[in-house]
């Protein structure tokens, strides 16, 4: 969307170890929405409390090149959401755009006992294909998106695992 300039990720994995080598299982992605300067600047001007948050959910394997510890690989794919929120007054609208998202991921892992910790990145690919709208008490529609485009989506972060 051009409404954001980026997103702060909170990405949350589960999973299955297969030989300490494989690991199949779901993921969760929160991040909160970093506005660009022309959605800060409608608030502004509308003196609304603006604010939003992206979403993500789905499948994904990762392989362990070196066991526990050391560089990994992975690919991940699912559902992806974006919201809007602006508050004036006791007023609220939402939007929300949903469709879905596959990608690849990589890092190194460093292991001290079960702690495991490391950079990670993730390139993503999505495209929304739904806008819900919630004007409040006066509801919205759902509405499908005629022309859709993709998305790109680059994460760089820390990971940090637990084995049991």
């Amino acid at each position: 969307s051009d409404q954001i300039d980026g997103q702060v990720p909170i990405w949350f994995d589960l999973g299955w170890s297969f030989d300490h080598r494989l690991m199949l299982g779901v993921y969760f992605r929160y991040a909160a929405n970093v506005r660009d300067s022309d959605a800060i600047g409608t608030c502004d001007f509308l003196d609304a409390d603006c604010g939003g948050y992206g979403l993500g959910a789905g499948a994904q394997l990762q392989w362990r090149l070196a066991g526990i510890a050391g560089p990994w690989l992975g690919a991940f794919g699912g559902f992806e959401a974006l919201s809007f929120e602006a508050r004036l007054g006791d007023r609220v609208a939402d939007q929300a755009f949903r469709g879905w998202e596959v990608g690849g991921q990589g890092g190194i892992d460093f292991a001290w006992g079960p702690i495991v910790l490391g950079p990670y990145a993730a390139v993503g690919a999505a495209r929304y294909t739904v806008i819900d709208l919630d004007l409040g008490e006066f509801g919205g529609p759902t509405v499908d998106i005629a022309d859709t485009a993709n998305h790109y989506w680059i994460h760089l972060g820390l990971r940090i695992a637990f084995g049991l």
